[in-house]
């Protein structure tokens, strides 16, 4: 087996308490988020949970459970967790460590918790209504973009 195919292959887990925490949401059917009738696949929860979570890791996952499967992953999917690692290099000298893939998801699990604990804060905040839980999120994001952007503005006035 390749190394490729063996990342490929590898299934990554998520927490019991993560898990009950997607258990409610469909209980209160929010896991569509505003994409029509159909709930999301396992790879987008994984990965809007990791965005959530990026400011608030754990340094550990609490009773991890298999949860979906690196093959579910597109280029694109893989590109966006290996640049949450990528964000931490402070040079470039070891550039290929940051891109690994295994580095990449190892990294992440620390941010799936607390990415679901948010994610299931924002919702109790709207009372689980789907169109208002969209809505939060969508200002959620908002907000992190226009953070991002007055710090580039605050380095570089000619931005």
């Amino acid at each position: 087996m390749t190394e490729r195919s063996a990342i490929e292959n590898t299934t990554l887990p998520i927490s019991e308490n993560s898990r009950e925490i997607v258990a409610k949401m469909k209980n209160h059917n929010l896991l569509a988020l505003g994409k029509g009738e159909n709930d999301m696949n396992n790879k987008d929860i994984y990965l809007l949970a990791v965005a959530m979570g990026l400011d608030n890791p754990t340094e550990q996952m609490i009773k991890p459970e298999s949860w979906t499967r690196v093959v579910n992953f597109s280029e694109k999917d893989k590109a966006l967790i290996i640049s949450a690692l990528l964000g931490t290099a402070g040079s470039t000298d070891e550039i290929e460590e940051y891109c690994d893939l295994n580095n990449a998801f190892s990294y992440c699990k620390k941010f799936t918790d607390a990415g679901f604990e948010e994610i299931d804060r924002i919702a109790a905040d709207v009372k689980y209504n789907p169109e208002l839980l969209v809505r939060k999120m969508l200002n959620y994001v908002d907000e992190i973009y226009d953070d991002v952007v007055g710090k580039l503005l605050d380095k570089d006035e000619t931005i």
